[in-house]
């Protein structure tokens, strides 16, 4: 795979000798007023270019293959992908807006060390050729001085970063403010060094330098713009996934928000303010250009520091687009400006993605929190179904243990009665058998939850306790709902007729209604529980009436209301309870879990 990566550029500078031999100095990224076009001498940066093609049988290390993956043709790639991308910034870069620099950090941060050597010999060749070129009118001292290349004093501060500050750490949000603190220092070091360039030339006699701070703080800012220019776009990139497709690419800008707000807000707005500055003068035409930072801070606001990036690049060059002449001080200020606002967009909307990633990650713990309860529930579900199934075998083996002693017992001894001994240990058998069955329906089990709500456990109780009980389903979609939402409807159902048995004085009827849906793919489900009081309390039934007993048969848990509206919750449900005439009424809606699936895998229904 061949990677390009851009790294930053340093000045190069220019002298154009007019017809009245007088001179104006262009330094690149310098220039004074009063020049004609002249040759481009300065230092520059070129693109970093990363080979990883390797030719090697199956699948093994690159470096025993042929072809680009042995070492040494990497580097000469990166020498040669550097050289050309430096070539190719410097021929579009001005004083005041040097792309380089943002070529020579983004490849000092992304390649490895190891590349690093080539990266400056790369950078060397087209200052070698300036050197020859202009060898004559700048002197030797300037020709040798050229020669030194500035990513050669970039790499070590951008080493102590790498190494101390993490600028980009491996699995967390790019670290912005340690990226312009290391872009601050670099443009720093490297105008400096481009000071002592310009000194070192052989200057025609009469010319006077512009003053040396003047020089330094230009090629600060050109360099610092460069990198703001490229910097963030390259990052965003290493942060975004890769597509392996044309195709996938194309899906992923068309349903990227961020490009559809450049495309239909950004560029159009920036279009619009270049036209107004080339079409006004004055404080107008200032006006304009510092308006360009507007839609770069709404897009922070709306995507964080990769907003103020793009849009801090495409609103550097749309300033570029302004420009009518080289080093207008009009055109500085709005720079100097706009590489504040940028600055600080980026700090701004770092803060934004780090608090939008810790949102996203509170909202998917609390989705696998959510998960992991569901799944809890439902492994309790399991262990009663197969506690069931235990009491049901120890239930069939007392029964056969039982019959045997009566059998050996009509041996030894005929003329007793086995008429009691037969007894108990039927009722033995039927106390496991209605104990199991509490603890999970046998009818549930074999026919569903509805089958288990109709003529289950339920109906029974409510029928030894006097209870008029009907039961009514409706809907669609029941018999696809999840088993973990079975289980929860079904214990919401016993402990809700439990806590309306133990609270409604005189209950005499009781009706359930069960209804099922679906909305936009989402299967739902409504369980309404309505009781009816009103009967004397002379009635022989409700005098016989138990609700503990009654809790006990429906092997509910006794839950309060905040229980099972918490118990609601964990479904994405709700709990409404409301008083009805001579009656009270309870209400859930319970939503099939998005996490249905990654229960099913994890437990394995």
């Amino acid at each position: 795979m061949l990677a390009v990566y851009t790294a930053a550029c340093g000045p190069a500078c220019e002298l154009a000798w007019r017809d009245d031999e007088s001179i104006g100095v262009s330094c690149y990224p310098h220039s004074l007023h009063n020049t004609r076009p002249a040759q481009r001498l300065g230092r520059s940066t070129v693109a970093a270019t990363e080979n990883r093609i390797g030719c090697s049988r199956g699948g093994g290390d690159m470096r025993k293959g042929t072809g680009l993956g042995r070492p040494w043709q990497r580097q000469l790639l990166v020498i040669i992908g550097y050289a050309l991308a430096y070539t190719l910034l410097r021929g579009i870069s001005v004083s005041h807006w040097m792309l380089p620099a943002g070529l020579r950090l983004c490849c000092l941060m992304l390649l490895p060390p190891r590349y690093w050597a080539a990266l400056a010999i790369g950078e060397m060749l087209p200052m070698a050729y300036s050197s020859l070129d202009c060898f004559d009118q700048y002197g030797p001292a300037w020709a040798v001085f050229n020669l030194f290349p500035p990513i050669a004093v970039a790499m070590p501060i951008v080493a102590w970063f790498r190494r101390h500050v993490s600028q980009v750490p491996p699995k967390r949000l790019t670290n912005i403010s340690a990226l312009l603190l290391c872009a601050l220092i670099v443009a720093a070091a490297t105008a400096w060094l481009n000071v002592g360039g310009v000194l070192t030339m052989r200057l025609p006699k009469g010319y006077v330098l512009p003053p040396v701070l003047s020089l330094a703080m230009e090629y600060f800012l050109g360099a610092y713009l460069g990198t703001l220019m490229l910097l963030p776009p390259v990052l965003m990139v290493r942060e975004a996934r890769r597509p392996k497709t044309l195709r996938d690419l194309t899906a992923g800008l068309a349903n990227s928000r961020l490009a559809w707000d450049v495309v239909c807000l950004l560029l159009p707005v920036l279009l619009l303010l270049i036209w107004l500055s080339l079409h006004s003068t004055g404080d107008n035409r200032q006006i304009a250009r510092i308006a360009m930072f507007l839609p770069v801070a709404w897009l922070t606001l709306r995507h964080g520091w990769h907003g103020a990036g793009i849009g801090g690049a495409l609103a550097s060059v749309a300033m570029m687009g302004t420009v009518t002449v080289l080093s207008d001080p009009a055109v500085l200020q709005v720079q100097a400006f706009l590489g504040f606002v940028v600055s600080t967009l980026l700090i701004l909307g770092a803060h934004i993605a780090l608090l939008h990633d810790r949102e996203q990650r509170q909202r998917i713990s609390g989705q696998r929190a959510l998960a992991l309860a569901q799944q809890g529930l439902y492994r309790a579900e399991l262990r009663s179904r197969q506690a069931s199934h235990a009491l049901e075998r120890f239930g069939g083996s007392l029964h056969h243990l039982h019959s045997n002693l009566l059998t050996q017992i009509r041996r030894l001894s005929p003329a007793l009665d086995q008429g009691p001994y037969h007894r108990q240990a039927v009722d033995a058998h039927q106390q496991v058998y209605r104990l199991a069955d509490r603890m999970y329906p046998r009818v549930w089990r074999e026919r569903g939850l509805p089958a288990a709500l109709q003529t289950g456990v339920i109906a029974s109780c409510l029928d030894e306790a006097g209870v008029d009980y009907r039961c009514d389903i409706q809907g669609r979609g029941l018999s696809r709902l999840a088993p973990e939402v079975n289980a929860t409807l079904y214990r919401l159902a016993c402990d809700t007729i439990a806590y309306l048995g133990a609270t409604q004085f005189g209950l005499s009827a009781l009706r359930l209604v069960l209804r099922g849906g679906e909305t936009n793919g989402r299967r739902w489900v409504v369980l309404r529980v309505i009781a009816s009081c009103g009967i004397p309390a002379a009635d022989a039934s409700q005098a016989s009436f138990n609700p503990e007993l009654l809790a006990v048969n429906l092997g509910s848990s006794a839950m309060d209301p905040d229980a099972m509206r918490h118990l609601a919750h964990l479904y994405n449900g709700e709990m409404h309870a409301k008083a009805i005439t001579m009656g009270y009424g309870i209400s859930y809606l319970i939503h099939d879990p998005m996490a249905a699936d990654i229960a099913k895998t994890v437990i394995g229904r």
